[in-house]
């Protein structure tokens, strides 16, 4: 499969915000592999707000539950870029070696995930940033599909970071959005 110059990879963080009334006002975290940025796009304006050098060609992207740390996979370099959403600056590298692709995160653990060719299926296998801590799987399965106006480059995932984990994964070919939920982490 030909990767596209420029990938982009969409994860979204769900923040509360705190006053009289309860109100969600969601931030987009999108990498573009061509041009080694992760731009932040405020979802309610529709605008960039702001755009992190990370350098490299960044692929996936993965938010802690507390919606504080975005972790950015760099397959081409064997690292993992870690952004501060408060400052919006790359605060970590972390070498995990190969070339982590897709990344996941539990309570615990961040797990990236290597290419694995030429299967067509995806088998996952976990390189944990904390070897003393394990990442426990669960069974996945779409729960809706949501209809999309693809843009131009395709995003090939989207992400809102909950205890109860629910994954938007688009997909590059057709116009579509899985949710998935996975139940409590």
């Amino acid at each position: 499969m030909k990767l596209k110059t420029r990938s982009i990879i969409v994860a979204i963080v769900m923040l509360l915000l705190v006053n009289s009334n309860l109100a969600f006002a969601f931030t987009a975290y999108i990498t573009k592999t061509g041009d080694g940025v992760v731009s932040v796009f405020d979802t309610s304006t529709n605008k960039v707000t702001a755009t992190v050098n990370v350098g490299g060609s960044p692929w996936d992207i993965a938010i802690n539950p507390a919606g504080t740390l975005v972790y950015v996979t760099k397959p081409g370099d064997g690292v993992i870029s870690v952004i501060d959403t408060s400052t919006n600056t790359v605060t970590a590298t972390v070498n995990v070696g190969g070339s982590p692709m897709g990344i996941a995160i539990g309570r615990f653990a961040i797990s990236a995930y290597p290419p694995i060719p030429p299967t067509p299926t995806v088998t996952p296998r976990p390189t944990p940033v904390n070897p003393n801590e394990a990442v426990y799987a669960k069974q996945r399965a779409v729960i809706s599909k949501m209809n999309i106006t693809r843009p131009t480059p395709t995003p090939t995932t989207e992400a809102i970071p909950t205890t109860d984990v629910m994954k938007y994964i688009g997909n590059v070919i057709r116009d579509f959005v899985n949710a998935i939920f996975g139940g409590k982490i």
